[in-house]
């Protein structure tokens, strides 16, 4: 299954990964307690542009670029649906997440270790494009077929999905933002808005779950999830703007440090947490 997903923001910023990266930090703590949530292990510099850097899954390879790599795990035993759960050990319930964060692309992994990683795995790509409301038609240099086959879905923040509730601190069309002057925004909000104050986050889903009798099942269950979680991960992102705009590179990755180290220890707290953020890095 190969998912497209566009969504137009309220901004153009020269480092769009800071609101990202400040967003998933929030997120990383939202998600975890009693035991389940996120486990941060490696936050490094890399620099694959000569290509040395190899990848055990055919068909992908790590991108040719340098930037930021994180390992996570995203524990999630109390959160997977019930049919999975029964097909499953509980110990099984992990998620692995490899991420190479260059400033104009995000590439990433996800697997379970109890699965063959070729049987099932979801690789994501990102990249959000300043001046743009989500035409583009092909961000991520598809060939014909990949287009063909790809799925487009397109996210208006203003708008609600399926039986997804909003709650107040992410509604965009209540909320007045100092760094979105013309915020609340309204549904279509970023059709009459001048280009130059519009960006747009262009997402990309290869979700294989080739497993005979659950590959249907499988696939469609990440869709949902994704598209659940996307739209989540761009409202928070937009919603902390006031928090994260006109902070550097260096000052996220301080948070980072300070983020890892508060994982450790909210993962032993007793209350397990609401929030869901696997495929979040």
């Amino acid at each position: 299954m190969l998912l497209e997903f566009r969504c137009p923001l309220p901004y153009c910023v020269e480092d769009p990964n800071i609101g990202y990266l400040y967003m998933v930090m929030e997120a990383n703590l939202e998600a975890t307690g009693g035991g389940e949530g996120v486990e941060w292990e490696k936050n490094e510099p890399y620099d694959n542009t000569d290509g040395h850097l190899t990848l055990d899954l055919d068909g992908y390879s790590i991108p040719k670029n340098k930037g930021q790599y994180t390992y996570k795990k995203y524990l999630v035993g109390s959160k997977v649906p019930s049919w999975m759960a029964k097909i499953l050990p509980r110990s099984s319930m992990t998620l692995v997440e490899e991420a190479w964060t260059a400033p104009d692309y995000r590439f990433a992994v996800i697997t379970n270790q109890f699965l063959d990683r070729k049987k099932f795995h979801i690789v994501l790509e990102s990249k959000i494009l300043n001046h743009d409301r989500g035409e583009s038609d092909n961000v991520f240099q598809l060939t014909d077929s990949e287009k063909n086959a790809r799925y487009v879905d397109y996210y208006d923040m203003c708008d609600v999905y399926k039986s997804e509730k909003i709650p107040e601190c992410e509604d965009l069309r209540k909320l007045k933002l100092e760094s979105v002057p013309n915020s609340p925004l309204t549904p279509g909000w970023y059709h009459s808005w001048d280009e130059k104050n519009v960006s747009c986050h262009y997402w990309l889903l290869h979700i294989d779950f080739k497993y005979f009798g659950f590959q249907t099942l499988g696939e469609n269950m990440v869709y949902n999830q994704q598209c659940y979680m996307n739209r989540q991960v761009e409202r928070q992102m937009v919603a902390a703007i006031d928090k994260w705009h006109g902070l550097t590179m260096q000052d996220i990755r301080k948070l980072e440090d300070e983020n890892m180290a508060a994982l450790k220890e909210k993962i032993k707290s007793k209350e397990i947490a609401m929030a869901f953020t696997a495929g979040v890095n």
